[in-house]
């Protein structure tokens, strides 16, 4: 058994979206509502075009979007440059 205090791990939760307005707001306001400490809240949007990327940048001003890329092809590579100026890794880098 470990010996000393206990540490919390860092967890930040990567959401991608794509077109999932109706949903967006569940979502985040039930991560907000976590009793475990997250470090970072990362919305991934793919293209939406029903306003989700609005909705996530007007409602929930602490979470960090990441929007406006097309292609899963692309998201990765991307999305793992925004992860890694944060501090964070992912499992797909």
């Amino acid at each position: 058994m470990p010996q000393g205090p206990v540490t919390a791990r860092r967890v930040a939760v990567v959401v991608p979206t794509w077109n999932g307005r109706r949903w967006i707001d569940r979502c985040l306001g039930s991560l907000r509502a976590t009793a475990y400490p997250l470090s970072a809240i990362f919305v991934v949007d793919n293209g939406s075009r029903d306003g989700t990327a609005e909705a996530v940048a007007s409602r929930f001003p602490q979470v960090a979007l990441i929007a406006g890329i097309e292609g899963s092809r692309r998201q990765p590579t991307w999305a793992s440059a925004r992860l890694s100026s944060a501090g964070l890794s992912s499992s797909w880098s």
